[in-house]
């Protein structure tokens, strides 16, 4: 993929964001660019290494920086007890970066950020994450990101784990259109064949995940909530452990080829859609009400439809999974490699996972054919997986 292809991809979604790959001791030549003098305020966290903030504040003494390290439970607000004449924050790091781009869109001025992933996140997102205070504000983009790809190589695997789930959401994207018959580009094909060509093993690499991942975040601004992304922050927050999401995407990926190959949709059947959102709130801890807006309730006609659609695309929609499958392996050679951890989570939280994710996206993907095809079970006695053991008696 050409390498300006990103920043096509920044300036057709209105974003001025400057991406540079190279060392992150040219941080002040980035910065001028966009701001010649003024004041700046450093933010770094406790896990950042402290001789690389050294060597970035000597970089940038030039702009008198203020540093500020920001503690587990901090929550950006003692931000705003720095002087008013600071012009750029300088976020290091993906929760100090967050941290940048809340400042300034509250303050004006710059941002500029640095990764220690190869992961996008925190550079694109419309609003402050979910484990902050500040929950849903609408942030900025950040306006210069510097990529060094030697600071970035350490979480490569876990940057992966997370980008791979960019071929789960085109595939949702295309089933829904299938079904829907409303076709929605957002552009994650386009990270999951990046990442299909990027070799880890090279600092290139390194900045092809990178590539990647933000065609991964950019595509995210535009796109509503999809069941596998939704479902991988939840469960990673549960299960605060390495592999955790890269099993999960595997598990998809597993349980789509089996919906295709062996899903027999049940006739005249209504979900109990009021007992599987409630559950799914207490698991997620999201908002009932906010989890009903996600549930478009068919008439007799469309459940039918849709029923007959499954017959006449199936052979096509199973192609299309096996297709993931092959994907699937390939990543795994490359997470592997690249350092990343098997998952300690089991079957049975996995197969709760993928069937509760059917309340928390509007799209017509998988696990919301399965609810509505009758092959989840109901949640109402505390929930059950679907899979059964050999010998049971299965929907499928």
């Amino acid at each position: 993929m050409c390498f300006n292809a990103l920043e096509a991809a920044v300036s057709g979604r209105g974003l001025q964001t400057r991406v540079l790959f190279h060392s992150c001791e040219n941080a002040e030549q980035a910065l001028r660019a966009v701001l010649p003098y003024g004041k700046i305020v450093l933010i770094s966290d406790e896990n950042c290494d402290y001789s690389m903030v050294a060597v970035l504040r000597e970089n940038l003494k030039n702009y008198r920086p203020v540093s500020v390290v920001l503690g587990k439970s901090d929550n950006f607000t003692g931000l705003f007890s720095l002087p008013d004449d600071i012009r750029a924050a300088v976020g290091i790091g993906e929760r100090s970066a967050f941290a940048a781009r809340f400042f300034v869109t509250l303050r004006g001025g710059y941002s500029l950020v640095i990764p220690l992933s190869p992961s996008a996140r925190g550079l694109f997102e419309t609003s402050a994450p979910a484990d902050t205070s500040w929950r849903g504000y609408p942030l900025r983009a950040a306006d210069v990101v510097v990529a060094d790809a030697g600071l970035m190589r350490p979480r490569a695997a876990e940057a992966l784990a997370e980008t791979v789930f960019s071929a789960l959401c085109a595939e949702d994207a295309e089933i829904d259109a299938v079904f829907s018959t409303e076709r929605k580009e957002f552009g994650f094909r386009a990270a999951a064949d990046l990442l299909a060509e990027t070799d880890i093993s090279e600092n290139k690499g390194v900045e092809s995940l990178f590539r990647a991942s933000a065609f991964y975040f950019l595509s995210m601004r535009e796109a509503p909530a999809f069941a596998c992304t939704e479902a991988a922050e939840i469960l990673s927050g549960k299960v605060r452990a390495e592999g955790v999401r890269f099993a999960l995407f595997e598990y998809f990926v597993r349980r789509y080829v089996r919906l295709f190959a062996e899903g027999r949709p049940r006739l005249f059947y209504v979900p109990d859609y009021a007992s599987r959102i409630g559950g799914c709130a207490a698991w997620s801890g999201k908002g009932a009400e906010k989890l009903f807006k996600n549930v478009r309730v068919p008439t007799a006609a469309e459940s039918f439809r849709r029923t007959e659609i499954f017959g006449e695309c199936r052979k096509k929609l199973l192609t299309s999974a096996l297709l993931l499958v092959a994907f699937a392996e390939k990543m795994r050679g490359k997470y592997y490699a690249a350092g990343g951890a098997p998952s300690c989570v089991s079957e049975r939280k996995l197969c709760e996972t993928y069937e509760r994710s059917a309340e928390l996206t509007p799209l017509l993907s998988p696990p919301v054919l399965e609810r509505e095809f009758g092959l989840l079970p109901s949640f109402a006695g505390g929930g059950i997986c679907a899979l059964k053991q050999e010998g049971e008696k299965s929907d499928f």
